[in-house]
């Protein structure tokens, strides 16, 4: 029997796509789909606080600390090359730190900046003994075969063990490095130790040597002249307070990091104007109240400080401007 053909007219093709339209859907919605609900993708994420209370160190030169995670934010302070930073939380491209050994000083720096460290790293544990501290204003460690890290005058180092004309330093990522040992030789003729033991610093000096308050003195005058930068802590530019630090850190003192607390903590003693002599702080009220500014005295009603119009130079007490604002001074030599 002869098949027949049967033509559709346009309106049935249109129904009969409708149909198969209709069909297909309704089979889509038939099929149940397996997802992640919000609470549970959120659950799965690493919390931002994993690394809480981890330790770690700078790996770069030198790398800024800010008021908030945003460049365009206040400079707090600076770290450099080695120092060690406590993690207490983890936003996107930043650490929130502690630095230093005072609970006061926070803030927050990108993270390449640091190499989060395993809780039992050699690092940790050897810069809690014996250290070298970098005292040329540019230097080298170099890591075998050939790869070298710039460094500047400060930056400190745990000490291993000596090769030749080298010292050997441990590195944050557990190298050995190389340094040249005239980059922490002093300056001729004043002798002073070429490796610094942390046993060793008490934060007051036990006796008035006055080879080492001429050793703060000889340190603050290499840098007069160089710029002032708000919340600078090394020889590219200092503020006031970033200057005091570093001098006395090159000379085996560790004060905290900021004017009010040099003044207020309990390191070292207060003393009268007439007790002064030099290396001792003396400190102003400028910009707010309370002690917001310090400087070093040299003697003969001088000192060195670093100012915002000036950058780092030598200005006297008795200038009236220092004069209505002095409140007071310190010395970190008991005998004073």
């Amino acid at each position: 029997m002869p098949m027949k053909h049967v033509c559709l007219s346009q309106d049935s093709y249109k129904r009969l796509f409708i149909l198969f339209a209709i069909l297909f859907f309704a089979g889509a919605g038939c099929h149940q789909t397996t997802t992640t609900s919000p609470r549970d993708s959120s659950q799965q994420r690493t919390s931002p606080f994993a690394l809480s209370g981890r330790f770690g160190a700078i790996n770069v030169t030198f790398a800024d600390i800010y008021a908030e995670p945003l460049v365009t934010s206040e400079r707090l302070t600076q770290c450099i090359y080695g120092d060690v930073v406590k993690v207490e939380q983890e936003k996107s491209w930043w650490y929130f730190v502690k630095v230093g050994p005072y609970p006061e000083l926070k803030g927050w720096i990108h993270k390449s900046f640091v190499s989060v460290l395993p809780a039992n790293a050699l690092y940790l544990k050897e810069r809690n003994l014996t250290t070298i501290v970098i005292r040329d204003e540019r230097s080298e460690v170099f890591v075998w075969p050939s790869h070298s890290i710039i460094l500047v005058m400060g930056t400190e180092l745990p000490f291993i063990g000596e090769s030749g004309e080298w010292y050997l330093v441990r590195l944050p990522n557990n190298d050995v490095g190389r340094i040249a040992r005239h980059a922490v030789l002093p300056d001729a003729p004043i002798e002073k130790p070429l490796i610094h033991s942390k046993q060793e610093s008490p934060p007051v000096v036990k006796q008035n040597i006055p080879r080492h308050r001429r050793d703060i003195i000889t340190t603050a005058q290499k840098f007069v002249g160089k710029v002032y930068i708000w919340g600078g802590t090394t020889p590219r530019g200092f503020d006031c307070s970033g200057l005091t630090y570093f001098v006395y850190k090159l000379n085996g003192i560790e004060l905290p990091r900021v004017s009010s607390l040099q003044f207020r903590n309990s390191i070292g003693k207060k003393i009268k104007k007439t007790e002064l002599v030099h290396g001792d702080l003396v400190f102003f009220q400028t910009y707010r109240s309370g002690p917001s500014h310090v400087g070093i005295y040299i003697g003969n009603n001088q000192f060195i400080h670093a100012s915002p119009k000036y950058g780092v130079t030598v200005s006297d007490l008795n200038e009236p401007y220092f004069k209505t604002r002095y409140i007071g001074a310190k010395t970190l030599f008991l005998s004073s």
